[in-house]
């Protein structure tokens, strides 16, 4: 594209956030020492779930909240219990899956996206952008009271 463009790649993505938007993405992690903790999180989500769709005391409106499944587009199998959506009604999205493949204790690990069309917010820091879906995330979640984290141990 470049060299068709004649253009550098930061020019072509620009264009293309001014055309379509900006997707921003974040990973944040918590590593979980004690896996019961950990497991007390999944479980508050999953009993939340009914409780999520048409709230709105989180500053943003719940438009869907679910436990999603996997299913393989190679082999066709299917892999349930996968994590916890919530979709808001302005696009954003949060997903929360507990991932245990280490030695010891589990990873609690939050993804956060949602699309910015406002060009005057495309440069954002990506961090600021998703910052309202990681409150969010944190006190659905009860981070603070399950583990007494204040902050992820990781943010990619």
């Amino acid at each position: 594209m470049m060299a068709a463009l004649d253009q550098p790649v930061d020019e072509i993505v620009r264009k293309h956030w001014q055309r379509f938007g900006r997707c921003y993405f974040q990973r944040r992690d918590y590593f979980i020492a004690d896996t019961e903790k950990a497991a007390a999180i999944m479980q508050h989500l999953t009993k939340s779930i009914g409780e999520l769709a048409g709230n709105s005391d989180y500053g943003s409106l719940i438009e869907s909240a679910n436990i999603f499944t996997y299913t393989d587009p190679v082999d066709g199998s299917v892999s349930s219990n996968q994590g916890i959506r919530i979709y808001f009604a302005d696009g954003g999205r949060i997903v929360f899956r507990l991932s245990g493949t280490g030695t010891s204790g589990a990873t609690l690990r939050i993804y956060l996206d949602r699309v910015e069309n406002d060009p005057a917010m495309l440069e954002m820091e990506t961090s600021l952008a998703v910052g309202k879906l990681a409150e969010v995330a944190a006190a659905v979640a009860r981070i603070r009271h399950f583990t007494g984290m204040e902050a992820p141990t990781a943010i990619i």
